[in-house]
């Protein structure tokens, strides 16, 4: 069988190409960012939280999460947590007249939730406001789910069959709770209404970056966020180069 030969480049709607190199970029951008935080993590010890009345720039800590006021409910577990996050797929089975299996997995909802928290290591601890931070936690697969967030008449719930097509529900959350190990990378801004014992500084603003792992854990999660993201990246443009005919 003679191979494949790319497509003349006439024959590539201009919204296809800008597609799949819009969709490789921006993969590659998040390989490069992946990478960035990683080395970060690596290279850059955390700084004790006794020593923030006298940092600047961008920072980070890590110890135990504490609670700081009140705590937030995870909708699927129903546990009480510091923050959350959750999302919900609807995977579909469609068994065809001829006996072929299709599986199909579509996002029917996700969303979370924070409250301030405290970062507390040996030598103090320390507000943290995590509005328009991100969170990069652990997700797992919850099984039993005590609640379900996505309140939707045209997504069933649990697994059924109609018309020859099998639908379930799959859950999944990830939960930063008290006593966890959590790494913030943030920056420090005084308060003066805060007990001494807290030092009279906060992390807050944008770009805090909040990981429920120590920093070494939180570079390896990079580095495998960032192997998965640049390979699909690269793959997307390899793509477009053959369809192009810029690759032989």
């Amino acid at each position: 069988m003679a191979p494949l030969a790319p497509l003349p480049l006439q024959a590539v709607p201009l919204p296809v190409a800008a597609i799949f190199g819009g969709i490789g970029l921006v993969l590659v951008g998040l390989a490069l960012r992946e990478v960035w935080l990683a080395v970060r993590y690596r290279s850059r010890r955390p700084t004790p939280v006794g020593d923030l009345s006298e940092a600047s720039g961008t920072i980070s800590v890590t110890g135990i999460a504490r609670r700081a006021d009140d705590l937030v409910t995870a909708p699927i577990t129903r546990r009480d947590c510091l923050a959350y996050g959750w999302r919900v797929t609807d995977l579909r089975t469609v068994r065809g007249f001829d006996g072929s299996i299709e599986t199909r997995t579509s996002e029917v909802g996700r969303g979370r939730d924070s409250v301030p928290f405290v970062v507390e290591d040996e030598t103090g601890s320390v507000r943290v406001d995590p509005e328009g931070a991100e969170f990069r936690l652990a997700e797992e697969w919850v099984a039993d789910p005590e609640g379900d967030p996505v309140d939707r008449a045209d997504v069933l719930a649990g697994l059924g069959s109609l018309g020859g097509e099998a639908r379930a529900r799959r859950y999944y959350e990830s939960r930063l709770d008290e006593g966890e190990t959590v790494t913030v990378r943030g920056r420090v801004t005084t308060d003066d209404s805060l007990a001494a014992s807290r030092l009279g500084v906060r992390i807050t603003g944008g770009g805090i970056v909040v990981e429920d792992a120590t920093p070494g854990a939180a570079a390896r999660r990079a580095v495998r966020r960032a192997l998965y993201s640049g390979l699909s990246g690269l793959f997307m443009l390899v793509v477009l180069a053959f369809l192009l005919g810029w690759l032989p």
